[in-house]
């Protein structure tokens, strides 16, 4: 007798491990930006290491992010993390133009490629860890 078995049940994207991640992604930067900040103002590095630190802040706020709300969620970590990056990346602008900062292209074009890359590696990287 042969048995039949259902096909596996795919859980829908969950919103709310996306806002979790978005979330700790801010606590991270904003931890993140504290430290650069005080490296920078304690050290004899100059002006021109801002920019680079700042996208590797970016970066790894999304990342980790990310990596959260994927293991969070247990699926589609690429969906999840790239929910991070776009999420963290609108909140940042429209937090941006708040405080009245100046939006350049190549600046923003910049950031959104930096969001969706590390969301993806996140996400990916979240649902794949198994500790």
């Amino acid at each position: 007798m042969t048995k039949f078995s259902s096909p596996p049940v795919s859980r829908p994207f969950n919103f709310n491990s996306t806002l979790l991640g978005t979330a700790l992604a801010f606590i991270v930067a904003v931890l993140l930006i504290v430290v650069s900040g005080t490296i920078l103002y304690f050290s004899p590095a100059t002006d021109k290491w801002i920019p680079a630190s700042g996208l590797l802040i970016f970066f790894l706020s999304v990342f980790s992010g990310s990596f959260f709300a994927a293991k969070k969620a247990g699926t589609k970590g690429l969906f999840h993390g790239l929910g991070v990056g776009v999420l963290f990346f609108v909140l940042s602008l429209i937090i941006g133009l708040f405080l009245g900062a100046e939006i350049m292209g190549l600046a923003v074009g910049k950031k959104l490629i930096t969001a969706l890359l590390a969301g993806s590696l996140g996400g990916i990287w979240g649902v794949g860890d198994k500790s």
